[in-house]
């Protein structure tokens, strides 16, 4: 299963949290992955606890009977964003439906086995491009 491409990060510079959630629904909805906006999702999430990982990145996601196939949106930010009292410069968001089973939990686990590894936060948190992002990142 195909999760992530090339077409699923962006480079940018917003500067709050619900902008980024903003770019990643518009995203996901311009790419099928919804017909929803899936902001409100990813903001009843974040009430429960802060996506917020540390070390720059946060890992917001969307579990909803809206989201009509599975896949991992990347933003890099060239400003930190203040999310939730932390800095982040790199937000990788999960997008999966209710029925989606472990699918959910399995990429959030492998991504944050990845993430734990200080070389694999500094290559994504220094890469220029969105090839090179999907390159380091390697979810497929």
């Amino acid at each position: 299963m195909e999760v992530l491409t090339d077409k699923q990060i962006i480079i940018g510079n917003v500067s709050s949290r619900e902008q980024v959630l903003e770019v990643f629904s518009n995203k996901a909805k311009e790419l099928g992955f919804t017909e929803s906006d899936l902001v409100p999702i990813f903001l009843e999430r974040e009430k429960e606890f802060s996506t917020a990982f540390g070390n720059g990145v946060a890992i917001p996601h969307a579990k909803s009977s809206k989201v009509l196939k599975t896949g991992v949106f990347v933003y890099k930010s060239v400003n930190a964003i203040n999310w939730d009292g932390e800095e982040v410069n790199l937000a990788i968001a999960i997008v999966t439906s209710e029925d989606s089973s472990n699918v959910h939990l399995q990429i959030l686990s492998q991504l944050s086995r990845k993430l734990m590894h200080a070389d694999f936060r500094e290559s994504l948190l220094n890469a220029k491009t969105e090839i090179e992002i999907l390159q380091i990142m390697n979810l497929n």
